[in-house]
């Protein structure tokens, strides 16, 4: 009987601080509502403006995805979409950008230098992802500009990717 009385006071006791921790929180952590930032803003989007021919081809490249993926066994699919990936640019001119291989303790990467970069101002760029997708080659239009924009060399590390490293692998790279 003694037990059961002790069981009960803790549980409801439990309950009672878990109860105002909830409270609490609900009280002093819970910021402004915010949701009036979540729509666009002004009537950019109201006017029915299209998107430039490049952002159309862009989008019109990745919605191929699922048509190269079509009967591709799952365990190919990963090298495949790297494939796609890497040319989704590949017949692109990069106006006289120039692309030099570098290595530097067995990772290897690409400088990117536009026309006119000074190469001692440098960028370094880590390609997104998620540390199984991408490359210098598929980032290029992303690095091309970003030289030509900072006037100097871009750094592209050619991380390693998973599931054939492990994940520290290409942050190690990174690094």
């Amino acid at each position: 009987d003694t037990m059961v009385h002790y069981l009960l006071g803790t549980a409801l006791f439990l309950l009672i601080v878990n109860l105002l921790a909830w409270l609490g929180a609900r009280l002093w952590l819970t910021g402004p509502d915010l949701t009036q930032y979540d729509q666009p803003v002004g009537d950019h989007f109201s006017r029915g403006d299209q998107a430039s021919a490049e952002v159309q081809a862009v989008v019109a490249s990745f919605s191929g995805i699922q048509a190269v993926l079509k009967g591709v066994p799952l365990r190919q699919r990963v090298r495949v979409l790297r494939a796609y990936m890497d040319g989704l640019f590949a017949d692109r001119d990069f106006a006289g950008c120039v692309f030099v291989p570098a290595r530097c303790d067995g990772v290897s990467a690409e400088w990117v230098l536009a026309p006119g970069s000074d190469g001692r101002r440098r960028t370094l760029y880590i390609h997104g992802g998620a540390f199984t997708m991408g490359s210098p080659l598929s980032h290029r239009t992303i690095t091309t500009r970003i030289a030509a924009m900072t006037g100097g060399a871009v750094l592209a590390v050619d991380y390693r990717l998973m599931p054939e490293h492990r994940r520290q692998a290409g942050i190690d790279d990174c690094r």
